[in-house]
């Protein structure tokens, strides 16, 4: 292959950038003149130097470029004036303007969607003075397999402990928070309760608006609750000190006196309450004093301040120690059981965690406002952009559509001496007011959407957030933007026609080019995916809403008996049981669906499993099935070391046979090592997103029952719980009756994936109705563009349905093409999301092609209008004009 022999292409055009046209021809043509003398008695490499020195040997004041304007323009009046131009141009194409408008207009209110989230996400906790400087403590194991997990909750005494081993260490505070019933009256009120030291209030900001909260300090019936909350209950806002509220507490109504008003905590912060109590209520009861000084019990949550000076790391390298001095008995017990095995270091740890982090903290949790996973972040904004990107192309489709009349605007514009940079400018400005535009119509999408956006993403916009002006200023750079990132098209590449070719070949602007083929297919591609994923994702949350749990839960009611005597419970349920529209009544502890874990060792092995405590009849009340032993005698001789136990609990032991088999190393709440008397085939007690776990059924009565489960006979639900609520009250008329269906209960768990997938159909929806708006508009201007070629086919005989049919096969062949790479795209991505469900469907051919068919109908109906408008062409007119 021979050698390339000319001079540098690169220093070719650092000329043509450089020096002025008048010379340019006559000091390049002795440059190559000379580079070709070169050639002769020297190598390549030499001609090339010498040809890039005497290239910038001409960079000299008579042959360079003048880039001073000939004549001086005021930039005001040429931008008023791409202004005026632009304008016209939009009113002069309504009908594209709108589509553009509405297209871009979405967009934007997408983006702007995000934008309101991710700063109200972005913003948690951050308003606090001390932000930087405040910490949550957490357990972090220091290994895997062991008995110590990640952790929130906290021991007792772990805030002293700190402040007086570490000078570093400004302040901590102990919290509970807890949801109590509230008696003002006889009126009864659901309250977020925060049980906390008073040093709340020194660490966090948030301001009295009214009263003294170092009342609580000296007296623990004194409380503080919010504004929102006074208004809630008292209706007179902040005027409602020394008022008396009664919380119920171990069962029993207690006063306390309203020692101040707080202002409400904002939306953006994770420690959220309607009171804080003194947590000294909490301490001073039966449980409270069993875990005082109890390393062992956690349950608290701690947060420290920090000095300024003092950094997290520097307090973290020292806690294996703090934890080895204060846990040894701890270590000695697992040192023994064999559950570890390293005297030198801990098996976990308590750290610090940043408080700025606790909102993204989903291997923690918050026990107040639930953490968002960072991932979701991403997702939404990639939906936005996508919007943005579907707006921005059906911005591009119809400038390539209109690209003829442009042509010869260009043509007339540039023979008259317009240079290609004032032409960008013209298309910029163009696309940039109608950016702007399409802001006043985001505004009114905002306004709309905001209470389904709220819902899906659960959050609490509101449209006047808008307005704030740091807020309003990024919607205008995004208004701008987008409509500046949509002219890119026409800017660039329109503007740099030929006007000489433009009137020798009526240059069509390549309508039907590989580009805006492109365009379209990217469209649908987006667009099809997302309503693939729908699909799929309706099909999986149904499939783990109609799978049989192996529990009857058609008709049960759960209703809530917390912090009552189990001695009453019972008395209430007898009577339950009496009456004809009741089936079987069980008490229970918690509900379905069951998270309450117990863990024990036996041999150096770690085990774990799930504890539903219930009453005896459970079992037959709500049809699980017995796979060997029995259930539960009705009476006595049943003790409580007579558990029964799930299929995959004896999994888990290794135990094949029911033969008197015991749990060694079992010990809670005054149980050693039960004894299996049964086993129920597995059900599901937790999320299909979860395997069945180890499930262990105890009738323990240290286990306080918290619920009663009423499996009510099929016929009218309002009557069955109005005659239920009047039984009630004759038993507990100082209680409130509250109850849900454990269907509801079961179903709530997959509310999460439910959002998902009306956000993905919701993001699905707008995609396909932008892609059909650019396919309308684009249609339109191609048929527009080809009406003498559909003339000539009329006079050849050619129908009008052939003819539409003709045009109609060159979109759809786009269109399967996108369907492919949605279908394709849609599979690898929803395979790995169905990977975390333990029981999930399958991806079918017909999730593909129930994509592929509400894709085809829309833009079907997106371009039909252009077969009434190829029935009205009359050829013999076209003719004549053409």
């Amino acid at each position: 292959m021979k050698a390339d022999k000319r001079p540098p292409a690169w220093a070719d055009r650092f000329l043509e950038l450089l020096i002025s046209d008048d010379k340019l021809e006559m000091l390049q043509g002795d440059l190559h003149e000379l580079f070709r003398e070169r050639l002769t008695t020297h190598s390549l490499w030499y001609a090339r130097s010498m040809y890039l020195i005497d290239a910038l040997g001409l960079l000299r004041p008579f042959a360079l470029k003048s880039f001073i304007p000939s004549s001086v323009t005021n930039p005001m009046i040429m931008f008023e004036n791409y202004l005026k131009t632009g304008w016209r141009n939009i009113v002069r194409e309504k009908w594209f303007t709108v589509i553009n408008l509405i297209s871009l207009s979405l967009a934007i209110t997408g983006l702007s969607i995000i934008f309101l989230y991710l700063n109200s996400e972005l913003s948690f906790d951050k308003f606090h003075t001390n932000s930087e400087n405040i910490f949550r403590m957490v357990r972090q194991p220091l290994s895997e397999g062991q008995q110590f997990n990640e952790d929130i909750n906290m021991p007792e005494p772990l805030a002293k402990a700190l402040e007086n081993d570490f000078a570093s260490i400004e302040n901590t505070v102990r919290m509970y928070p807890d949801n109590q019933l509230l008696r003002n009256g006889q009126d009864f009120f659901r309250a977020e309760v925060l049980l906390s030291d008073p040093s709340l209030f020194d660490i966090f900001d948030f301001p009295l608006l009214a009263g003294d909260y170092t009342a609580l300090i000296k007296d623990p019936s004194q409380v503080i609750i919010s504004r929102e909350f006074a208004n809630r209950i008292f209706g007179n806002g902040v005027d409602v000190l020394n008022r008396t509220i009664e919380l119920r507490q171990a069962g029993d109504f207690k006063s306390f006196t309203v020692a101040g008003v707080a202002a409400d905590p904002p939306r953006n912060s994770t420690i959220q309450f309607d009171i804080v109590v003194p947590l000294q209520n909490l301490l001073q009861t039966d449980f409270g004093m069993e875990t005082i000084d109890s390393w062992n019990d956690a349950y608290l949550l701690t947060f420290i301040q920090l000095r300024a000076a003092c950094d997290q790391q520097g307090l973290l390298d020292q806690m294996p120690e703090f934890w080895m001095r204060h846990r040894a008995t701890a270590m000695e017990i697992m040192l023994e059981n064999g559950s570890w095995d390293d005297p030198a270091r801990p098996p976990a740890i308590y750290a610090p965690q940043p408080l700025r982090e606790l909102h993204s903290s989903v291997n923690f949790g918050t026990r107040m406002v639930p953490p968002v996973d960072p991932w979701k972040y991403w997702v939404l904004s990639a939906m936005a952009l996508f919007i943005l990107l579907l707006g921005c192309i059906n911005f591009t489709l119809l400038t390539i559509g209109k690209a003829t009349r442009r042509a010869a605007e260009i043509g007339v514009r540039k023979t008259f001496g317009a240079r290609r940079s004032q032409l960008a400018m013209q298309f910029w400005s163009e696309s940039a007011l109608t950016g702007l535009l399409a802001l006043s119509m985001a505004l009114l999408f905002l306004y709309i959407t905001l209470p389904r956006v709220n819902y899906l993403l659960q959050t609490d916009l509101e449209i006047h957030q808008v307005f704030a002006p740091e807020v309003l200023l990024v919607l205008l750079v995004i208004a701008a933007g987008t409509g500046i990132l949509a002219g890119i098209y026409p800017s660039i590449i329109l503007s740099g026609f030929d006007p000489v070719r433009i009137f020798r070949e009526r240059n069509s602007g390549g309508h039907s080019s590989f580009f805006s083929k492109s365009l379209i297919v990217i469209q649908f591609a987006v667009s099809a995916f997302f309503l693939f994923g729908a699909f799929v994702m309706n099909d999986q949350i149904n499939f783990m809403k109609q799978k049989d749990p192996g529990i009857s839960r058609d008709g049960v009611v759960v209703l809530s008996t917390q912090q009552l005597p189990d001695q009453d419970i019972r008395t209430f349920q007898k009577e339950l049981e009496q009456e004809s529209f009741v089936n079987a009544v069980s008490a229970i502890r918690f509900t379905l669906p069951i998270y309450a874990n117990a863990g024990w060792f036996y041999n150096e092995e770690y085990f774990r499993a799930n504890v539903l405590a219930a009453d005896r009849n459970f079992i037959e009340a709500f049809g699980l099935e017995l796979t060997a032993g029995r259930g539960f005698y009705a009476e006595e001789p049943d003790s409580v070391s007579a558990f029964v136990v799930n299929e995959a609990f004896m999994d888990m032991m290794g135990y094949e046979q029911l033969d008197g088999q015991t749990i060694p190393g079992y010990n809670r709440r005054g149980v050693q090592e039960p004894v299996i008397i049964g086993v129920v085939k597995n059900f599901h007690f937790q999320s299909l997103e979860n395997e069945i776990q180890p499930m262990i059924i105890t009738i323990n009565p240290n286990e306080p029952f918290s619920n009663l489960m009423i499996r009510m006979r099929a016929g009218e639900v309002s009557r069955n719980l109005d005659l239920t609520k009047d039984l009630w009250r004759d038993h507990f008329p100082e209680q409130a009756f509250e109850f849900s269906f454990l269907s509801d209960d079961l179903e709530a768990e997959y509310a999460g994936q439910e959002r998902w997938n009306s956000t993905f159909r919701f993001a699905g929806l707008i995609n396909i109705f932008i892609a059909c708006l650019g396919l309308f508009g684009f249609s339109t201007l191609f048929v527009t563009g080809r009406i003498r070629e559909i003339g000539i086919r009329k006079v050849m005989g050619a129908s009008s349905l052939r003819i539409f049919t003709r045009f109609c096969i060159q979109f759809f062949s786009l269109i399967i093409v996108a369907c492919l790479i949605a279908g394709m795209a849609g599979y690898l991505v929803l395979s790995r999301w169905l990977q975390e469900f333990a029981y999930n469907i399958s991806i079918s051919l017909t999730h593909f092609l129930l994509m592929t068919c509400v894709v085809f109908i829309l833009a079907a109906l997106a371009i039909a209008y252009q077969f009434i408008k190829t029935r009205e062409v009359n050829p013999a007119v076209i003719l004549r004009e053409g």
